[in-house]
């Protein structure tokens, strides 16, 4: 690559080094310190964010097509933000943390979208190719027991390997895009008879074949087919150019058979799994069919605006709640903890964005194609189509954008910079950038404040609770000290004020986080509060509000059967029986 003349070799290449870095630096860090395993993900990125900034404004970089495109996603998300706010008439801690997450992507985005050019395109997927691999290798030493201590097995978690993502299908969703990235190296060396230097196929066929061995270990069925899918695409569009001899193509076919090696030591399971899809224990997809259901019905209750971005979560317990008792919960298989995701990327946006979200959506599709039709975007490869492509798949069957490293080598393969030259007098003024450093510096900041110091504070919390020390309870009023209380706070602090006998300020806490959660388990709370209060009439309206949402818990029917009276219990009996039977 030339370096731009008005920015120094050394600095120039220093520049490169960390955006070949961030797919690594985003992907690989993990903590058991903080309340979800994407968190440290989420903070290693805004440090990252903030070490390039003061390299950004040294540079000076024209502005460009791949920086224009992150400022149409800029605009988009704003435009999500004004439909939430329309909605609800305020930000919920959802919406807030679903646009820190996405203003600390298009931050980093803005300020490598000038590095993503033509040349930097076989850099950066090798780059997604050897996160992946990292990521592979530690699963892989999981899956075979080697690090027990680092990776430990949670109490009632029967997954084989999650890495550094604290989950299976995340785990394989990121193998199968790295996956598909290096099937698309691989493939197009094959196609052009590059084998030299030999290094650098090595390394592209080393890390591929890690990244399939992490990928056969977390036995996700989602991210397997999307691996399939992904690297068909790239294998096909590397191999069936014009001008590829079919020697060249038999050879590479030949060469990408090699990945199938690392699945043949866990072939066995892995059939199993293959054999349990669609059937009536396969719980997987029954879990999905019911948030899917869920989704819809969400979607359906307010189709124009949908219910505010991020806000699935909060909205969730009410419409899969709706779906079971209405189905009878005969035709899902219905988790009991709080889905905060529909595990489907489309359903769930089209629930909390509604059409506007959707139109906009597709403004902003056209604005990509128009810059790629101009010849102002990179033109994706044959390992980008791949990669791309696995990661849609996955994505259709789940939370793949929530977690930030899908999401940010999704960008940077996608917002590829432009090939034309740089148009001149477009670096803005020195007013402009310090404008744009300051707007980045408080977006990471408040990703760092807002989110990741309240998990950390929450995580403490909770493990303080679990071990029954009483310093649990400072604990929480830490927590709330912050002013980001995340919404599980509010629970779970009212869990123990409960088991305290203290029932009064334990309804102030659930009365409080209300606007934020609306879980079957915080009507529970308040159910069990009002009820040892003495407060009958409140305690059967709470165990009827958990009911709507939860309605297969014991405990609930028990308070309801106290608090309702004869009469009113033989009409939910006869409710209960009907659900049961399928019927409404």
């Amino acid at each position: 690559m030339t370096p731009e003349p008005h920015i120094p070799p050394r600095l120039q290449r220093l520049r490169t080094l960390l955006l070949f870095a961030s797919p690594v630096i985003a992907a690989c860090p993990w903590s058991y310190g903080l309340t979800s395993f994407l968190h440290a993900k989420e903070a290693a990125l805004a440090l990252w964010v903030l070490v390039l900034l003061p390299l950004w404004l040294a540079a000076r970089p024209p502005r460009t097509a791949g920086r224009d495109f992150a400022l149409a996603l800029a605009a988009f998300f704003a435009f999500l933000a004004g439909l939430a706010l329309l909605e609800t008439g305020e930000l919920t801690w959802w919406t807030r943390a679903a646009l820190a997450r996405a203003g600390l992507l298009l931050s980093g985005l803005l300020l490598v979208a000038d590095l993503l050019g033509d040349e930097n395109e076989e850099g950066l997927l090798r780059a997604v190719l050897v996160s992946g691999a990292a990521v592979s290798a530690l699963a892989a030493l999981q899956y075979a027991g080697v690090l027990p201590g680092l990776f430990p097995v949670f109490p009632g978690y029967d997954q084989p390997a999650y890495s550094v993502f604290g989950n299976q299908d995340l785990l394989g969703g990121y193998a199968a895009l790295a996956l598909a990235a290096g099937v698309g190296l691989l493939a197009r060396r094959g196609a052009e008879g590059r084998f030299t230097p030999p290094l650098l196929p090595l390394v592209d066929l080393s890390a591929a074949l890690v990244c399939a061995g992490g990928l056969a270990v977390s036995m996700s069925r989602s991210a397997w087919l999307a691996a399939a899918v992904g690297g068909g695409v790239a294998a096909t569009a590397a191999l069936c150019r014009r001008g590829v001899s079919w020697r060249r193509r038999i050879a590479a076919a030949a060469l990408l058979a090699a990945l199938a090696l690392p699945v043949l030591p866990v072939m066995p399971a892995a059939l199993g799994r293959v054999d349990e899809t669609f059937a009536a224990d396969d719980t997987g997809y029954r879990i999905r069919l019911w948030l899917w259901a869920g989704a819809w019905d969400m979607f359906l209750s307010r189709p124009a605006t949908g219910v505010g971005l991020g806000d699935f979560a909060r909205e969730s317990p009410w419409h899969l709640g709706r779906v079971l008792w209405a189905d009878g919960g005969g035709r899902h298989t219905h988790n009991e903890l709080h889905a905060d995701n529909a595990h489907g990327e489309p359903l769930q946006f089209l629930a909390e964005n509604g059409l506007a979200g959707a139109a906009a959506l597709a403004a902003l599709a056209v604005f990509w194609l128009w810059n790629l039709r101009r010849g102002r975007l990179r033109r994706p490869s044959a390992g980008t189509l791949g990669a791309l492509a696995a990661l849609a798949v996955f994505c259709c069957m789940n939370a793949g954008l929530k977690s930030v490293p899908h999401a940010w080598a999704g960008l940077l393969l996608l917002c590829g910079g432009k090939t034309e030259a740089p148009r001149a007098g477009e670096n803005g003024g020195a007013a402009l950038r310090w404008a744009v450093a300051g707007l980045v510096c408080a977006v990471a900041a408040a990703c760092l404040w807002g989110v990741i110091w309240p998990s950390h504070l929450l995580r403490r919390a909770e493990d303080l609770h679990l071990a029954g020390d009483p310093g649990a309870g400072a604990a929480y009023l830490r927590v709330f000290s912050g002013g980001y209380p995340p919404p599980q706070a509010w629970e779970d602090h009212a869990i123990l004020l409960v088991a305290e006998g203290r029932h009064s300020e334990a309804l102030g806490r659930l009365a409080a986080g209300r606007r934020d959660t609306d879980t079957g388990r915080m009507h529970l709370l308040r159910a069990e509060a009002l009820h040892a209060l003495g407060r009958r009439t409140e305690a059967r309206d709470a165990a009827v509000e958990c009911l709507f949402r939860w309605p297969g818990n014991a405990r609930v029917w028990e308070i309801l059967r106290i608090t309702g009276g004869p009469d009113e219990w033989e009409r939910w009996e006869a409710r209960r029986r009907a659900r049961e039977a399928g019927g409404s």
